[in-house]
């Protein structure tokens, strides 16, 4: 699992996450309950890259798709970490 991978499995809902190393979620709303924590909890390494960061132990990396643009998708969705029980 890599961001890049999941972004690209996730193309045409609103945002998606990755989780546990090697989890990739995706979704249109955030359930009840999901709150921002800092950054530095999401630590667990990417299956895919040492290089990014994949969410840790019940704490997802949540990207959300921004405008379409020329530049590769990687650069199309802005990031923040949250504790978050499931997107729907």
């Amino acid at each position: 699992m890599t961001i890049q991978k999941c972004a690209t499995a996730c193309a045409g809902f609103k945002c998606f996450g990755v989780e546990w190393a090697t989890e990739c979620y995706r979704g249109n709303t955030l359930n009840t309950g999901s709150g921002i924590v800092d950054d530095s909890v999401c630590s667990f390494a990417c299956g895919g890259s040492d290089a990014e960061n994949c969410g840790a132990g019940d704490h997802l990396d949540l990207f959300q798709f921004g405008p379409r643009t020329p530049s590769p998708v990687t650069t199309a969705f802005s990031s923040v970490s949250i504790r978050i029980q499931e997107l729907r």
